[in-house]
């Protein structure tokens, strides 16, 4: 922009203070590890992860900030298979069927018209908060980074020298083609043939 001969440039703040952290509970709504009015620190570990678990529009811009951790923390870790701690026995292979299955279920890719399933994801994270861990680790369905969600906020210290505003500029998608229906017909001539088949046998 042009003003009186003068180049104008914009220069955005990013969020800082409670700007920006876990909401105030009175806020906070239900997500994959909080359930509505418990606050809870969602982070990420690399800046394309956490501007990706927005979900932003192109042309929106995208604060974020950076957090250094405050103490030593145990964070139980539901981001990767951890096969390779278990298959030494069949005891130890027994009990790595139900870890895996909360990775399966806490990592699971989420709609908005699915969120009634964030209530098995918000049980996972309490049981794990249960047993005195400080944050659970996950996958990002949306970015190449790791999620990680801190049961207390208190845990991480704002850096507010880091903080950064981007600029969506566009969005990707990637997908695959699903099994479509063609015609009923197909279908009984289908089934037709197998009963067919079976009754040759």
């Amino acid at each position: 922009m042009d003003v009186g001969g003068f180049d104008t440039e914009w220069h955005y703040g990013p969020f800082a203070g409670s700007e920006i952290g876990a909401p105030s509970p009175t806020i906070a709504s239900a997500g994959r590890a909080n359930r509505a009015g418990v606050s809870f620190l969602y982070c990420a570990t690399n800046e394309s992860t956490a501007v990706a678990e927005i979900r932003p529009h192109p042309g929106e811009r995208v604060s974020i900030g950076a957090f250094r951790i405050v103490r030593d923390l145990r964070a139980y870790d539901l981001s990767r298979s951890q096969l390779l701690h278990y298959f030494e026995s069949d005891k130890f292979l027994d009990a790595y069927v139900p870890f895996n299955t909360l990775s399966i279920l806490i990592n699971k890719t989420i709609t908005p018209a699915e969120r009634s399933q964030y209530s098995i994801t918000q049980l996972i994270a309490d049981c794990i908060r249960q047993l005195g861990f400080d944050a659970v680790l996950f996958e990002s369905t949306v970015g190449s980074g790791t999620n990680a969600v801190l049961f207390n906020s208190g845990d991480a210290k704002l850096l507010p020298e880091e903080g950064k505003v981007f600029l969506i500029n566009k969005v990707e998608y990637s997908f695959v083609p699903e099994q479509t229906i063609n015609s009923r017909e197909e279908y009984v001539e289908d089934y037709e043939k197998r009963l067919e088949d079976e009754d040759r046998k």
